[in-house]
């Protein structure tokens, strides 16, 4: 049902005059899964739509408009990319994989978008490739190309339009999605009548034993009769019984004393008597419960759209249950990353880590070896990483970003200036035995670093979406 490998060809082939070379104006969303960007072109806005929600998955322009961006990839899309340049846009790999490069200023970004008919995700690279942001979670932190769906090399190309893809799709969406959202309240009213079936299930029996009222009090009148036969520590004793003119044996609580016990016995069967009409009026309350949402599925049945469930559910008081992502197993869970990533004004990627513990995780498992890694000289605070390739010079900017996110992360913050220490990860050792985040160090340099307090907040706020 999604798009095939040539029907993506020929929309691209559409798109690609439309967008490229395009500024990016505007970035909207129907959902978590589509999303809209919208480009101007020669003072034109062409809108357009990509669905990574299976079995939807495609892309096509677009009259449709959507909401301002919630989800995390597309709202740190129109935070980082709005007024880009898209300089480059083509499938790559010989597969359903969409590739678009945008330019701001001195800065480059990477959107990918896996248009695959299952397991569809789109990523936002930096300049080196590290996943920024995605749709679905990842344990990945650089992209690597997946392996090739099939060979589409030497089909026929497709000489479909978006106008057909989008009217294709609206129709099998307004099914698809109604479908769901009836199933869905269906599965919730049922969950609801199977709620009161077990509580009324439970209330008869309570009611039952309520009922036995009047032989836990004969029982208390056959013990309060025969106390002089009850002796320290007995468990039961046997008495005669003159309802039955048999003897019967009652059980005792060697713990309490009998004359504790006879009134314990009497005030129960007060107490179960007296529950008898609660309990009663319990039952057909939870009765007349169980047939309103009867009656609710019954009246649902016939309807044939959202809106009128939607509308029916809000005059009815029924709330709507969420649709939660159905877990897969070629999708990874979310995962607690240890640190905080910022960008520098170059692009570089600069991880903080959040806690000693988190410290740990970052300098040792996440930091290779080529890394930049400082710390504040003296001073309780976070292990900042400049991620960096095994030869590259990392420019002096965005070292004194590192520098000022070390001290602003740790308590030399409020004391004016500070020494950083500055090394490469490969040269760091843990302490054996010490607390988590101390290292040894075999090779380092020291920057005496006035404190910028100012600088400090733009590079949060420039960065404010990784601080959550």
């Amino acid at each position: 049902m999604s798009l095939k490998f040539e029907e993506i060809k020929a929309i691209l082939h559409e798109v690609t005059p439309l967008i490229k070379n395009a500024t990016l104006v505007d970035c909207e969303e129907i959902n978590k899964d589509i999303f809209i960007l919208n480009f101007c072109k020669n003072e034109e806005t062409h809108k357009v739509l990509l669905c990574f929600k299976t079995p939807f998955v495609r892309i096509h322009t677009t009259e449709r408009s959507g909401i301002q961006p919630k989800s995390p990839l597309q709202r740190n899309l129109k935070n980082l990319l709005l007024k880009a340049k898209l300089t480059h846009i083509d499938l790559i790999n010989d597969d359903r994989i969409l590739e678009l490069t945008f330019q701001k200023k001195d800065k480059f970004y990477t959107l990918i978008a896996e248009l695959f008919s299952k397991f569809a995700n789109s990523y936002l690279l930096n300049v080196d490739k590290e996943i920024l942001y995605s749709i679905h979670p990842t344990n990945k932190k650089l992209y690597s190309l997946p392996e090739k769906t099939g060979n589409y090399t030497h089909t026929t190309t497709s000489a479909i339009k978006s106008v057909e893809v989008e009217t294709r799709y609206n129709e099998k969406e307004k099914e698809y999605f109604f479908k769901q959202a009836k199933n869905s309240i269906f599965g919730y009213i049922g969950k609801r009548i199977k709620s009161k079936d077990k509580k009324i299930a439970f209330t008869q029996k309570k009611l039952s034993d309520c009922k036995e009222w009047e032989q836990v009090h004969h029982t208390a009148q056959l013990l309060q009769s025969n106390l002089f036969k009850i002796q320290k520590h007995m468990t039961e004793v046997e008495v005669d019984d003159w309802n039955t003119g048999k003897v019967t044996s009652i059980a005792l609580d060697p713990t309490i004393s009998p004359p504790e016990q006879v009134k314990v016995l009497f005030k129960k069967s007060k107490k179960l008597k007296k529950g008898i009409s609660h309990t009663e009026h319990q039952i057909e309350k939870l009765k007349k419960e169980k047939l309103w949402w009867l009656s609710r599925r019954d009246e649902i049945e016939p309807l044939n759209s959202i809106k009128d469930i939607e509308k029916y559910c809000k005059e009815h008081h029924i709330k709507l249950p969420d649709n939660k992502p159905t877990k897969t197993k070629n999708v990874l869970p979310a995962k607690h990353l240890p640190y905080r990533v910022f960008t520098s004004k170059s692009g570089k990627s600069i991880l903080v880590g959040k806690g000693a513990s988190d410290n740990e995780l970052l300098t040792f498992h996440h930091a290779n070896g080529s890394d930049l890694w400082l710390h504040v000289d003296g001073w309780p605070g976070s292990h900042v990483v400049i991620k960096k390739t095994k030869n590259e010079k990392v420019d002096d900017s965005t070292i004194w970003e590192a520098c000022q996110l070390a001290i602003g992360f740790s308590k030399a913050k409020g004391h004016g200036s500070a020494d950083v220490i500055i090394t490469q990860q490969k040269f760091l050792k843990r302490i054996k035995g010490a607390a988590k985040g101390k290292v040894n160090m075999s090779e380092h340099s020291t920057k005496h670093i006035e404190f910028d307090s100012e600088a400090f907040k733009k590079i949060k706020s420039r960065n404010k979406d990784q601080l959550a």
